[in-house]
């Protein structure tokens, strides 16, 4: 009866040590997923401002203004993914 009551509470500790490093993984994850749209979009905000100020080009303005929707379409599901 001893060796079967041991048997039993080290399968069980197994699979806490298991479902808590599953949490911590999902944890670690969730949060790198989430700096990393977060930086994403700082990143596409600020250089979509510095063109706008720096390039004063008409062919430049063009060239931005027909990349702006798809740009702005990657952004908002790239900060959708992140949540």
């Amino acid at each position: 009866m001893e060796v079967g009551n041991r048997r039993v509470i080290v399968i069980l500790s197994r699979i806490f040590k298991s479902y808590y490093y599953n949490i911590l993984m999902s944890l670690i994850f969730n949060i790198f997923k989430y700096v990393f749209t977060q930086a994403v979009s700082i990143a596409m905000t600020g250089i979509w401002t510095l063109s706008g100020k720096y390039f004063t080009n008409r062919n430049v303005r063009v060239l931005l203004t027909t990349f702006h929707g798809p740009v702005s379409i990657l952004r908002t599901l790239i900060i959708y993914w992140g949540t």
